[in-house]
């Protein structure tokens, strides 16, 4: 569970590889594996190069954008069915769970010779099969407010991101639009070129730096709360069936 509710480090990584400044202007390692730099365009080349740069690097990062969400309707998927496949084995589990309690009632049933017996044996068993209910209707709660919580943690996560994606794109764009203008302007291309990169820059560090406040340790907390919330209900029950057992122990001591 933990791992299908948060943006994979694999899909985020595809997706700075598109917004590393191509050949001209790359300053980091290519996130998409290779930590090789590529030559840097010379200056007096950066006013002829930077509109077909641009558009390679918009259409990497359209490339990018959409495997990024080809992954996510996968991981949405396989969470769906995993949480499908889950509930039928629980179910499962349960019909034979009954079926075994059922015939160990039939067996304690039997065993009951008076009335005093025959009535604690319904005593116990209405006790056992109320405390029952009662763990099952906690547990099932817990596990759907689990689920709610990991499904809003994990659209939380996705919007971050794509806020994050988006104030990243608009700020390349907006470097790109002023080294076009400072070209156009008759700037120094080695002027042009410096605040461009650094501008670029900037992108990428406040990207990283959103990116870094995205991963916030929420799941853990949501885990812990499942796992206390099901540990409540199995202590619980335990403590009534407890006493019921004692209880119908004595009538059955009794002589």
């Amino acid at each position: 569970m933990k791992k299908t509710f948060i943006i994979s480090t694999g899909a985020t990584l595809l997706l700075l590889a598109t917004v590393v400044p191509q050949a001209a202007f790359a300053a980091r390692p290519d996130f998409a594996g290779s930590d090789k730099k590529p030559a840097r365009v010379d200056a007096a080349q950066f006013c002829s190069t930077i509109d077909a740069m641009a558009n390679a690097n918009n259409a990497k990062m359209t490339e990018r954008m959409n495997r990024l969400n080809a992954n996510r309707l996968e991981h949405t998927i396989k969470k769906d069915e995993k949480r499908t496949d889950r509930d039928e084995a629980l179910e499962a589990k349960r019909e034979n769970w009954d079926a075994r309690r059922a015939e160990r009632f039939s067996k304690l049933t039997g065993r009951a010779v008076t009335d005093e017996q025959r009535a604690a044996v319904e005593e116990f068993r209405a006790t056992v099969t109320d405390a029952l209910g009662d763990r099952r209707i906690a547990v099932d709660t817990a596990i759907t407010e689990f689920r709610g919580d990991v499904d809003a943690l994990s659209a939380a996560h996705k919007a971050a991101l794509n806020e994050a994606i988006t104030d990243l794109k608009e700020a390349r764009d907006a470097a790109v639009a002023k080294a076009k203008a400072d070209c156009a302007a008759g700037v120094d291309p080695v002027t042009a070129q410096a605040t461009f990169e650094a501008s670029m820059k900037a992108a990428m560090d406040a990207f990283m730096a959103a990116k870094e406040n995205i991963k916030q340790p929420e799941m853990q907390t949501i885990i812990e709360t499942r796992k206390t919330a099901v540990s409540r209900a199995m202590d619980e029950f335990q403590s009534v069936m407890r006493a019921a057992q004692e209880k119908l122990r004595l009538v059955f001591s009794a002589r």
